[in-house]
């Protein structure tokens, strides 16, 4: 049995999907990935009933604003934003990201989809940090954070 979800996220994932099939060279470009990952840390914060900070909203804002600006071909930008508190942990991976970033230049697809979904996981991270208890409810998001630069990287 599926669990029910907002209309929100359903059209908001129907927009993103349409974004990703407009580009089909690079369906995860770096901004609709970090869309998607922004989404995905909205939902699962939902399900959870996390309510901390506000993370819920703005967690979604976020990915609402990069689907509205992608939308109205307007360059959003691509600085991640510390929603809700989060703390700036593990500047070596917030560096290994921004590298992968500029020396991609929009170039590497392949590249792209892990850089933002690493960098999402690092807001994800702090968010843990700061509200959620510290290293012990933000280590196994850090883990995956670290794959996904690793991979990017690669």
């Amino acid at each position: 049995m599926r669990v029910s979800e907002p209309d929100r996220f359903i059209d908001l994932q129907a927009r993103i999907a349409k974004l990703k099939s407009a580009n089909p060279i690079c369906p995860n470009g770096y901004l609709l990935a970090k869309a998607q990952a922004w989404l995905n840390f909205a939902r699962d914060q939902y399900h959870e009933s996390a309510w901390q900070k506000d993370i819920q909203k703005t967690t979604y804002a976020e990915a609402e604003r990069l689907v509205a600006e992608l939308e109205a071909g307007r360059d959003p930008g691509m600085d991640t934003p510390l929603v809700s508190d989060a703390q700036k942990i593990r500047p070596d991976l917030w560096a290994m990201a921004e590298k992968i970033k500029q020396d991609a230049k929009g170039q590497l697809c392949c590249a792209q989809r892990d850089t933002a979904f690493c960098e999402v996981q690092l807001v994800w991270a702090g968010h843990a940090m700061a509200n959620l208890g510290g290293w012990r409810r933000a280590n196994p998001v850090i883990k995956m954070a670290e794959d996904l630069c690793q991979s990017a990287k690669q």
